[in-house]
């Protein structure tokens, strides 16, 4: 009976000892040693789910995923700098970084967002997502800051976002600390509205192979930036076949750039060989009230207007040579071509806007009105050193293929250098202006025998130097 007592005592007195003992609470990695963790499906994978490594690794380690399974989870990285990686084929390959450049799958059941980025409280943030498949929810991937002293930076890389009814990527800077998102070699296709960025603060850049397309519903499609937001579009990005802008702004600035500027931190921005692509929108660019800058870029096949500008500024260069192999193309480095829209003009639309275009060549464009540019209400459209020809069918085609420019409502257009030619238009003339409307014409070359060079009550005409094949429609200034 005395043996018995002081086994129970000596059993009570370790279980109290251990009991008093603290928990230990940290993770057991199966990669201790390393600076990353594995998730995964497997047996020797650290974590099964992403959220759960987010919440339970060391910030200072890599999160590597693996393709073997399907990540059914919502994402939150709060006041968190930390990187994760897909691209491997398990666990195993994850621990040995052996990538096949596999997009891991993280989806949910068609509601809120899969992952939400965010820095508060005055907290700094470093994300990188690399190799991830996001889709199927109601916005794809949210990245934002709460706090005038929080800073977000994050960089996407080959990551594709996919059928989200609502937004693919959704940056908002909340007018508070500053959001900067670089995306490198991304996809974003067939959400409601592919990427949407608002707030000053806020900037994203496109860079690498990325594509934005088959986004929209008809009024919104690939992007859409306001509010301060600014928007930079490196080549070779595509931004192809979207229900709806190609490039939407409003109180914004966007800047594409069809070469090379350099490379940071492994990531290229731009290339001479390819340009800046905006093609078979539903328009090519609607912007109002803000600023475009782009050079370099090919704006093809877009219905309902190439450019739409609204009280905004313009400026489009075709930038010249680089090297011996010139930019992207022989023909010319910034292009307009094959536009079309049954209402207005075909290429350019500008109503109390400045669009300044130099260097391009403007071929293939149709409408039921103006083939190239109507400037209306108070507008400044001035094209030099490029070339106007083979717009318009004649009106076949469905289309009425009228004049080349119409110039309206106290707006002024100045070619400069400009070389028009083998156009076929079904109207009469190539510049329509009415009397409060000024043209000026300089060192150009307009060799159009189909039509008339200048019809309307403008008295404000300007010929300066040009060639023509009809002089009797306007009085010159100058020799021609």
């Amino acid at each position: 009976m005395k043996v018995l007592i002081v086994i129970l005592s000596l059993f009570l007195t370790l279980s109290i000892e251990a009991n008093q003992q603290p928990l230990n609470t940290e993770p057991q990695l199966k990669n201790q040693q390393n600076n990353f963790v594995t998730v995964g499906a497997g047996g020797n994978c650290d974590f099964s789910e992403i959220q759960s490594a987010i919440d339970s690794a060391p910030a200072s380690r890599d999160i590597r995923i693996a393709s073997d399974k399907a990540y059914f989870e919502y994402i939150s990285l709060q006041n968190e700098s930390q990187t994760l990686i897909g691209g491997y084929a398990n666990c195993t390959d994850a621990a040995n970084n052996v990538t096949d450049h596999s997009q891991a799958i993280v989806s949910s059941f068609g509601d809120g967002h899969i992952i939400h980025i965010r820095a508060a409280n005055d907290e700094i943030s470093n994300v990188v997502l690399r190799n991830l498949f996001v889709g199927n929810a109601e916005r794809g991937i949210v990245i934002d800051t709460f706090g005038d002293e929080s800073t977000i930076n994050v960089t996407l890389d080959h990551v594709r976002t996919y059928n989200n009814n609502n937004k693919g990527i959704e940056v908002q800077s909340n007018d508070m600390g500053p959001v900067n998102v670089i995306m490198n070699d991304v996809q974003i296709d067939f959400n409601k509205i592919g990427i949407f960025c608002t707030g000053t603060g806020a900037s994203v850049t496109f860079t690498g192979s990325s594509l934005i397309s088959d986004n929209g519903n008809g009024n919104h499609g690939a992007t859409l930036v306001n509010f301060g937001c600014g928007l930079t579009v490196y080549s070779p990005t595509r931004i192809i076949n979207n229900d709806g802008p190609g490039i939407d702004l409003y109180e914004a600035q966007a800047t594409l750039l069809g070469y090379n500027d350099g490379c940071e931190n492994g990531i290229c921005f731009g290339e001479w060989s390819s340009p800046v692509e905006i093609s078979g929108n539903k328009k090519g660019f609607d912007i109002g009230e803000s600023s475009l800058v782009m050079a370099n870029v090919l704006i093809k096949d877009n219905q309902s207007f190439g450019l739409y500008a609204n009280d905004s500024q313009v400026l489009a260069v075709g930038s010249g040579v680089h090297n011996d192999q010139g930019c992207w193309s022989l023909d010319a480095c910034l292009q307009f071509k094959g536009n079309s829209t049954y209402n207005s003009a075909g290429a350019i639309y500008s109503n109390n806007s400045t669009v300044i275009v130099t260097g391009a060549l403007i071929t293939g464009n149709q409408s039921n009105g103006v083939l190239v540019a109507e400037v209306k209400q108070g507008s400044v459209v001035n094209i030099s050193n490029s070339l106007i020809t083979d717009n318009g069918q004649t009106g076949n085609d469905g289309f009425n293929d009228d004049s080349l420019f119409t110039v309206q409502s106290n707006g002024q257009l100045t070619l400069d250098y400009v070389t028009i030619a083998n156009n076929h238009g079904s109207g009469a003339t190539i510049i329509n202006a009415d009397e409060d409307a000024e043209i000026t014409v300089r060192s150009s070359i307009i060799l159009d025998d189909m039509r008339s060079v200048f019809t309307g009550d403008s008295t404000e005409t300007h010929f300066e130097c040009v060639m023509v094949d009809e002089d009797d429609s306007f009085d010159a200034d100058g020799p021609i």
